[in-house]
């Protein structure tokens, strides 16, 4: 059985799910959930020029800041079965970039 399989029949953690969101300043990717948290197990965030992003709990950084050069607009953070961050219970899941760039950011999360 493979590790994906395994975090969809852990109860804990729940099912993986997607978000997608495009944006110039905070962008909300995943929309509350009571009493839940989200936790990214991977994601895909690009810009159209140089910018630093954070992601954000409501308004509090749960990420670090996640630099964009004009050389090298991608950041992969890889599937991790532990996660990368998390939001806190009841938060929703955004992130935000220092200038007004467009980004775009794709996010795979599990509810906890």
């Amino acid at each position: 059985m493979s590790a994906v399989a395994d975090v969809r029949k852990n109860r804990t953690t729940g099912d993986i799910a997607f978000a997608c969101a495009t944006g110039t300043a905070k962008t909300e990717l995943v929309a509350l959930i009571t009493a839940r948290k989200i936790r990214v197990i991977a994601l895909v965030l690009s810009a159209a020029s140089a910018v630093n992003v954070t992601f954000q709990s409501a308004s509090t950084d749960i990420s670090k800041v996640f630099t964009l050069s004009a050389t090298d607009l991608i950041v992969v953070l890889p599937w991790s079965p532990f996660g990368w961050f998390d939001t806190a219970a009841g938060e929703a899941l955004s992130y935000t970039p220092d200038g007004v760039v467009a980004t775009t950011c794709t996010v795979v999360y599990v509810k906890i």
